[in-house]
């Protein structure tokens, strides 16, 4: 019987928003003095739900509730661009002892006597990726920038 597995399709967040410049109101009349925002990351793309008070076109804020969607292919704000951005989920970090290690781990023992070197590779593998977990390196990085902050080998040209 197949485990049944989840995963994670979208993270949302939730921000209390104060002194952020108003913006148009897309459907319609005046602008939205923003309050709050829902931003839901999904894959590679976002989306922002915006809401706040409705301020007329004559500069008067009501108490009138208005709201906003705004789409990944939408022009955004460039402020609520950036709290999308500063807020979006980081980049994956390895950890000793997290799942992933472990089935490396298991892999690698599995091949110990194959006399295909496999055990090597994988634990070649093991090592690098402990490696990238003791110096906070994201799997996608190389372990140089976090210890000096640059590195010839991302240099192009430079193998």
């Amino acid at each position: 019987m197949t485990q049944p597995t989840v995963t994670p399709l979208s993270r949302t967040i939730e921000l209390q928003l104060a002194g952020q410049p108003a913006v148009k109101n897309r459907w319609g009349s005046g602008h939205i003095n923003p309050t709050h925002t829902v931003i839901t990351y999904l894959d590679n793309q976002y989306t922002a739900h915006l809401y706040g008070t409705w301020i007329r076109e004559d500069g008067e804020l009501t108490d009138a509730p208005v709201d906003q969607l705004y789409r990944h292919d939408d022009t955004w704000p460039d402020w609520l661009a950036n709290l999308a951005r500063e807020h979006g989920p980081a980049a994956q970090k390895p950890q000793r002892g997290d799942g992933f290690e472990a089935w490396l781990k298991t892999q690698r023992d599995e091949h110990r006597d194959d006399n295909r070197g496999r055990w090597s590779a994988y634990d070649d593998l093991l090592d690098l990726y402990r490696l990238h977990a003791d110096m906070g390196a994201p799997l996608d990085g190389h372990v140089c920038e976090v210890v000096v902050g640059d590195c010839e080998r991302l240099e192009p040209g430079v193998s």
